[in-house]
């Protein structure tokens, strides 16, 4: 476009100055008022060339493209959830089958009893295993979600009700995130082995093969799934809770060791990343047995190597 003015008025001031030339020659005495009214002519040209050179950017400008900013929202988080399938289990050929995702077993008639020792300590581990790990991965979950939350100011009404829930489960005053981490513990897999093993001796008790109560978890809601325990202690009559599955009794075992106040040694040496037979040490509030039970607790870990499932 510039290029296009300088040409044009280029033109002209050449067309003047070949009149100039000629005019010169056959009217000398008007010459000099003629170069005057070129020079104007010049000055003016020069002018508006200028002019219309400044003007150009200005138009162009106004004919740009508009280019609005484009906002790219991040995607909403969504709350984690372990999802898995119960399977129920009946004879050990099914208990060594391959299976992929998530899952967890039920005993329903695996009678642990007719395998030897060895057998019997193989098809425990494995009954069990599945279990631990979806109760840990449902910890992990937990723990994602609070780190979250806690940096939310205005929060839906699932996240609201998430919250209440969770703080409630973990006996913890609402928004007090710090102790609720705390207690969102990973519990070792080889302590929940070691402890299943010593409650129900190796899966062979009445309460693990009826009700998938590995570790002897009391019942006091009439309302709940139970069993009546063999033998009553004078009026006390002892019910044991019954699970739908192993994967159910494992979580209470870790809830339980979570939120009561008198295992927060315990959690402190988990949280630490103590070995699990220092975090041990701290089970003796779970047993009648005190510093017995603990013994007994580091002897079967060291024993059976149960360390091995920990990596």
């Amino acid at each position: 476009m510039r290029r296009f003015f300088v040409k044009f008025y280029g033109i002209i001031i050449l067309i003047n100055l070949i009149f100039i030339f000629f005019t010169k020659e056959e009217f000398p005495r008007e010459s000099a008022k003629i170069e005057k009214k070129v020079e104007k002519v010049e000055k003016k040209v020069e002018e508006k060339v200028e002019e219309k050179v400044e003007k150009i950017p200005q138009e162009i400008k106004k004919e740009e493209v508009k280019i609005e900013e484009v906002k790219i929202e991040k995607p909403k988080y969504k709350l984690k959830k372990v999802t898995y399938r119960t399977i129920k289990i009946h004879n050990l050929k099914e208990l060594n089958e391959k299976r992929e995702g998530n899952y967890v077993y039920s005993d329903d008639g695996i009678d642990l009893r007719k395998l030897s020792g060895v057998k019997r300590k193989n098809a425990f581990i494995k009954l069990l295993l599945p279990g631990i790990k979806v109760v840990q991965k449902e910890i992990i979950c937990e723990r994602e979600n609070i780190e979250y939350l806690r940096e939310v100011k205005n929060y839906t009404p699932e996240e609201k009700k998430y919250l209440v829930n969770i703080f409630s489960k973990y006996r913890v005053k609402y928004g007090d995130f710090k102790s609720l981490k705390s207690r969102l513990i990973v519990y070792p897999t080889s302590l929940i082995l070691t402890q299943g093993a010593i409650e129900s001796a190796w899966g062979t008790s009445r309460f693990f093969r009826e009700g998938n109560n590995i570790f002897g978890i009391w019942s006091s809601n009439k309302n709940e799934p139970r069993i009546k325990a063999g033998q009553s202690r004078g009026k006390f009559t002892a019910y044991l809770r019954a699970y739908p599955n192993l994967k159910d009794c494992i979580g209470d075992l870790v809830l339980t060791l979570s939120r009561l106040n008198v295992y927060e040694p315990l959690r402190r040496a988990v949280n630490r990343g103590d070995s699990p037979s220092e975090i041990a040490r701290y089970l003796n509030k779970y047993s009648e047995q005190g510093e017995v039970y603990v013994k007994k607790v580091q002897g079967v870990l060291n024993y059976n190597k149960f360390q091995q499932y920990d990596k």
